[in-house]
């Protein structure tokens, strides 16, 4: 199901095992060669600050994340390729939206999560004042975006088409170019702040 981001945030993470809650969702680790969240970090009684993997996340249910155990959350020490990635500290919420073709689309208000890939598969942008006067906000799809930075979202001009209520959509697939889909992403242009 999709879900929009906020949905992951300030939730409790359950432990089956245990049939109560063992922590609280604080922030995402968003990848953005994969343009994915690759895990979470939750706030938890017994470990403080952790990680929890999406990979160990069992289902998302009115209680919350659903884990088998609470030996899932882990510290980020311990997870060496986890690292690099918590790093970046990307999100794409406040990010600028432009096309290819440098037209200003405005800015990222939230975004859509496939709960069960974890994929970001839509972003919602907030146009300017004067564009929201003549039509609703924007939703882009995750197969028109061409590249991440540190501050904007490059979405492809061609492939923005204005449709009914103003939603834009696409149904191209998603470019073999930035992000990239595969285990181990080339560099980016993103860098560490």
């Amino acid at each position: 199901m999709l879900f929009l981001s906020n949905k992951f945030l300030n939730v409790a993470v359950v432990s089956i095992n245990a049939g109560a809650k063992v922590g609280t969702v604080t922030e995402m680790i968003i990848n953005p060669h994969k343009l994915r969240v690759d895990a979470f970090y939750v706030i938890s009684r017994a470990t403080g600050k952790s990680v929890l993997h999406v990979e160990d996340i069992r289902g998302y249910g009115p209680r919350g994340l659903l884990i088998d155990h609470e030996e899932q959350l882990m510290d980020l020490a311990d997870l060496v390729r986890l690292q690099e990635i918590a790093k970046i500290r990307y999100t794409p919420i406040d990010k600028k939206v432009v096309t290819e073709d440098k037209q200003k689309l405005g800015k990222v208000t939230d975004f859509v999560i496939d709960s069960e890939t974890f994929k970001i598969m839509k972003i919602h942008v907030r146009q300017s004042v004067l564009k929201n006067l003549q039509s609703s906000a924007l939703v882009i799809d995750r197969s028109q975006i061409v590249e991440l930075t540190n501050d904007k979202i490059i979405v492809k001009s061609t492939a923005i088409k204005e449709q009914e209520g103003s939603v834009l959509k696409a149904n191209m697939p998603l470019p073999s170019i930035k992000p990239q889909l595969n285990p181990d992403p080339a560099p980016s242009k993103l860098s560490r702040s």
